[in-house]
């Protein structure tokens, strides 16, 4: 996928085979990672991707069928009403859940404004087409103004850290958030807003975010730190380490540097 671009493929590994084409829109793609995500979920591999700055679409990533296919009236100029379903946010970087009951959207809406929401997959893929527009499990988590595309990690299916804390003038920290849950009312701006319920907010955490499950780990130049998320204390750190990926099942963070790739075992003592 080409972040900050419009265009992305699809390929086989076993065979190099390109399986489908991506195109997210010519409006403002410079401004958000490409939105895309695999998942596996109500029982099959899917594809997330953005069709247009402000639809994201289902598909089988080895047919690029999509599931399910919608009919979106168009959108033009002129006095409300706006059509039905018609959703007025950009889509950026997605992140799925643990195991795929949600996705956050790290999205912005004008003017601009970072607003990372989530919804059910499964009821995006098997009951609702709309659910990732305006059904009933979609819930803004909160509001930052001029500030998207930061780090966030899924501690399980339904909590989520979210880097930088305030509203405008940000700090370092971690804020988390029970998605299933409702918090305090949106700005004036947006009265029909009702945000996640927060959890806790700490500050300290910069970077990358990982999270095991149990703690969250952070990643900046200084090293690799591990938080406590309910309470916000940094319980280990590790200098010169400054992982970039995680592989959740193999439970190990990854480093690249040059030709070197460095790889912890969370919860082990040994690299490898």
């Amino acid at each position: 996928m080409n972040d900050y671009g419009r265009h992305g493929r699809v390929l086989h590994l076993r065979t190099g085979d390109v399986t489908m084409e991506v195109d997210g829109g010519q409006y403002h793609p410079e401004t958000v990672p490409f939105s895309f995500a695999f998942a596996n979920a109500a029982g099959q591999v899917v594809a997330i991707h953005r069709t247009s700055w402000n639809r994201l679409d289902v598909s089988d990533p080895a047919t690029a069928r999509l599931l399910p296919e919608r009919e979106l009236e168009p959108h033009r100029n002129g006095p409300p009403p706006l059509p039905e379903h018609y959703l007025d946010y950009f889509h950026g970087a997605l992140h799925v859940s643990p195991g795929a009951d949600h996705i956050l959207d790290d999205g912005w809406v004008w003017h601009p404004v970072g607003v990372p929401s989530v919804w059910s997959l499964p009821s995006w893929i098997t009951k609702n087409p709309w659910e990732s527009e305006d059904g009933p499990s979609r819930t803004d988590v909160c509001a930052r103004e001029n500030y998207w595309d930061h780090a966030v990690a899924w501690l399980d299916d339904t909590r989520v850290a979210i880097e930088g804390i305030g509203d405008d003038k940000m700090i370092a920290g971690a804020r988390i958030f029970e998605v299933t849950l409702r918090g305090k009312p949106g700005p004036l701006w947006r009265t029909d807003w009702q945000w996640a319920r927060e959890l806790a907010a700490f500050a300290g955490p910069a970077g990358a975010f990982f999270s095991d499950g149990r703690s969250l780990f952070s990643s900046d130049p200084d090293g690799l730190s591990r938080w406590d998320p309910r309470g916000g204390a940094r319980t280990a750190h590790l200098a010169g380490f400054t992982p970039s990926r995680h592989h959740r099942g193999a439970r190990e963070l990854m480093q690249h540097s040059g030709r070197t790739l460095t790889r912890l075992r969370i919860g082990a003592k040994d690299r490898t």
